[in-house]
């Protein structure tokens, strides 16, 4: 009979940049844990994409049961890549309709491996509570992936939005975990994670960073070379990089303003672009063409930068 081994379930939120650094720590952790199984949760189609992707070869996948349909999302709804920003909460919320669900493949894992370890997305900090349901033979940390706090920082009082309430409840099923790890580097980063050390309190948190995408995806590789070759032929310290996450969107008329302003600054910028606003047909895919572009940028701003040198449009 074989003797059980230590198993590592990760469970990242439902994005490309979530799920990247779930990759890279699960890389990290076959280095550390050769012998170690290390499984990827999530939804059936983001564990399909992985699956034929290829993403590593030591790592298994679950796949729990979820169908957009029955949260009022579109089909193939399973991330927040692949929908409106407007429908991001419905999604926050359903995937909190998945704690049956992998409290099932936590009891089959224990019941199995000599050690489980849970390390779940803040986005899903909910596992949390999963994870004490089966007693302290199963650790339970909680990854912080984006955004440190800048020092001073405040609450900014929205706590009747529907992502508020949302945050809050991650917040407090977080502060169960036995650890916070961050993706961050502890020398450049030091007021932001102290100011979260402050903020947890007496929960530890561990600086694991960088978490970097998987240098393997082609088209990942093919942008990020295209970046750098450009970067390289600009002066040090001379680039402004704009970018509003994920999640946050501009007005067009403010995408407008932001154009003119860049163009007549003289500075050299690398510009994370994406539809604004009310712009449905370029969410859904619609803008992927430079001339497509133009309706949320002043007639020829692009062919004009690009021939400069100065800028640089990466689309979403």
């Amino acid at each position: 009979m074989s003797t059980p081994k230590k198993h590592v379930v990760l469970f990242p939120f439902t994005s490309k940049g979530h799920i990247a650094g779930f990759l890279s720590l699960a890389s990290r952790l076959h280095r550390i844990l050769p012998h170690a199984t290390i499984t990827l949760v999530s939804t059936p189609r983001n564990v399909a994409a992985l699956r034929a992707a290829a993403a590593a070869p030591f790592l298994d996948f679950h796949a729990l049961r979820f169908d957009p349909a029955e949260h009022g999302l579109p089909p193939g709804g399973e991330s927040q890549d692949e929908i409106f920003p407007p429908l991001l909460i419905p999604l926050y919320e359903a995937f909190e309709t998945l704690q049956p669900a992998f409290d099932d493949f936590v009891a089959s894992t224990a019941a199995a491996a000599a050690r489980v370890v849970v390390i779940s997305d803040v986005f899903v900090a909910w596992t949390v509570e999963v994870a004490r349901r089966h007693g302290s033979q199963v650790p339970k940390y909680m990854l912080y992936q984006y955004g440190l706090p800048a020092a001073g920082a405040a609450n900014d009082g929205s706590g009747g939005r529907a992502d508020r309430r949302f945050l809050d409840r991650q917040l407090a099923h977080g502060n169960n975990t036995d650890a916070v790890l961050v993706n961050a580097v502890a020398e450049p980063e030091p007021a932001g994670l102290a100011m979260l050390r402050r903020t947890l309190r007496v929960l530890p948190v561990w600086p694991i960073g960088p978490l970097s995408r998987d240098r393997r995806d082609a088209a990942t590789e093919a942008t990020d070379d295209t970046v750098l070759r450009w970067m390289d032929t600009q002066p040090p310290g001379s680039v402004l990089y704009i970018s509003f996450g994920t999640n946050s969107m501009i007005r067009p008329e403010h995408m407008l303003e932001l154009a003119a302003a860049l163009e007549s600054s003289g500075r050299c910028f690398l510009w994370k672009i994406k539809p604004p606003e009310g712009d449905v047909a370029g969410l859904n895919g619609g803008a992927t063409t430079p001339s497509s572009y133009n309706r949320w940028l002043a007639e020829g701003f692009e062919e004009r930068v690009t021939a400069s040198k100065r800028g640089l449009l990466l689309r979403r």
